[in-house]
């Protein structure tokens, strides 16, 4: 899991989450989302790279959120990581606490590692 990530409000405009982008001095192959989150600090949507680049710069952001946002709880077992990464075919998975706080993701990467260790 990497705590490096790019978040910004969910009231965020597509130009605020491009300078998020440019401004992030974490590893960049990393980065394959947008993570949104309101008022509360908590995990409130998802949006993609893709639909940020292909995005009319008059988009909302949230309207670019994926639907449904999936995550998974930070006490969860490897199990349950790698089997959402594959029901869903993720390239990345937020983590976040009880209160829907985000608190790193997991990226494809670190999947194929633990399935690779448990072969």
């Amino acid at each position: 899991m990497t705590t490096e990530y790019v978040v910004v409000d969910e009231s965020a405009s597509l130009a605020d989450a491009v300078r998020a982008l440019k401004s992030f001095e974490g590893p960049i192959e990393s980065v394959h989302q947008v993570y949104l989150t309101n008022s509360a600090g908590s995990l409130s949507g998802i949006v993609p790279l893709s639909r940020i680049l292909l995005a009319d710069a008059s988009t909302p952001l949230h309207q670019l959120s994926l639907d449904p946002v999936i995550s998974v709880q930070s006490h969860a077992d490897q199990k349950e990581v790698v089997e959402l990464f594959h029901k869903y075919n993720l390239v990345a998975l937020p983590v976040v606490d009880e209160t829907a706080h985000l608190l790193g993701v997991v990226t494809a990467d670190d999947v194929l590692e633990v399935v690779v260790k448990h072969r």
